[in-house]
């Protein structure tokens, strides 16, 4: 679900074959590169996920953006773009974070409630807790709609009360570049649930560096703060809470995300795998 603002950007947010693993360099001169070219991709590993966390929680060189009631954001620079990453905190006290992880994860579910979602679905599994997938999202009336090839990283670790999710851009022969849409780039994007001692429900970060590319009008992006991040704090509060009862009705029983045995085919590999719970 990514988001867009000047100059905050945020972007808007199955299963066949095996790519050949190979380790390969994301980042070149310090800028984000786009893998997959020859069908080789970079699996995130024990210190990707340590990484992602240690962005979400770490406040060194975050600029104040909002602060509300509800939320609260921030704006960072980096090497990797043009563009600043976002990060968004709040707390839900009245969800429970397995419930936010599941409906973060359930593709059938979010057809029923993200009406900006024109398309999404799973193209490749990768391996246990990695996936590459395709989204769509409508754009306001004059702008030309955004699509994302992404590969999607997971893990929960409920007994430490954390869960993560998180994805960059790639390309992938069997979804190549629509002239129906602008192909927009994630260079890193993903939440990070935690169960705070003494609190109830969870603490939810959103964090997103993005690319929309093309053209959008900064009445767009000027929004992101004051429309778009509250709206998608309420939407997401909302859809936790009606999930059990959704869930119980349509596939009870399918959640692939929590699967922690080992899929029998061709694994790729990392230097570190991560654990489902460590």
């Amino acid at each position: 679900m990514p988001l867009v603002s000047r100059p905050v950007r945020l972007s808007l947010r199955h299963f066949l074959g095996v790519a050949q693993p190979k380790k390969l360099d994301r980042m070149a001169e310090g800028k984000f590169v786009l893998e997959g070219d020859d069908g080789n991709y970079t699996l995130p590993g024990s210190e990707d996920f340590k990484s992602f966390k240690a962005e979400c929680e770490n406040d060194d060189g975050w600029t104040p953006f909002s602060d509300s009631e509800k939320f609260q954001m921030w704006t960072k620079k980096t090497t990797a773009s043009d563009f600043q990453v976002i990060r968004l905190k709040t707390h839900f006290d009245d969800v429970e974070p397995e419930a936010l992880y599941d409906v973060l994860h359930d593709h059938e579910y979010r057809k029923t409630w993200d009406d900006r979602m024109i398309k999404g679905y799973v193209i490749e599994m990768l391996g246990k807790g990695v996936e590459i997938g395709y989204y769509s999202a409508k754009m306001p009336m004059g702008i030309t709609n955004r699509d994302f090839v992404n590969l999607r990283a997971w893990k929960a670790s409920p007994k430490k009360g954390e869960w993560i999710i998180f994805n960059h851009s790639v390309k992938h022969k069997d979804a190549p570049e629509n002239k129906s849409f602008v192909r927009a780039i994630s260079i890193r994007t993903g939440y990070f649930l935690k169960k705070i001692e003494g609190k109830p429900g969870v603490q939810f970060i959103y964090y997103s560096q993005s690319d929309p590319k093309g053209w959008i009008p900064s009445w767009v992006m000027n929004t992101v703060g004051t429309k778009v991040a509250p709206q998608i704090i309420d939407t997401l509060h909302n859809v936790s809470l009606k999930y059990k009862d959704w869930k119980a009705n349509n596939n009870p029983d399918h959640k692939p995300w929590l699967e922690t045995e080992k899929k029998k085919k061709k694994k790729h590999k990392t230097e570190e795998e991560p654990a489902a719970d460590e």
